[in-house]
């Protein structure tokens, strides 16, 4: 997450966190999010297909 340009320059701290998430694990858009000022911008996925896509992206996995 980049912070506000105002905030540029100010010191900031950073925690990794590493999960495992259920491969079947859908990551959609809530429902009640989308409306006419804030459409979908992604198609509904899997934690798996997520991870599967990344990996591939990253060099970590062949495709």
């Amino acid at each position: 997450v980049n912070p506000p340009k105002k905030d540029w320059g100010k010191a900031r701290y950073s925690i990794p966190f590493f999960m495992h998430p259920v491969p079947k694990m859908p990551l959609n858009c809530l429902p009640e999010s989308i409306d006419e000022n804030n459409p979908k911008n992604f198609d509904d996925i899997t934690a798996g297909e997520f991870l599967n896509k990344r990996l591939i992206t990253l060099g970590l996995l062949k495709d």
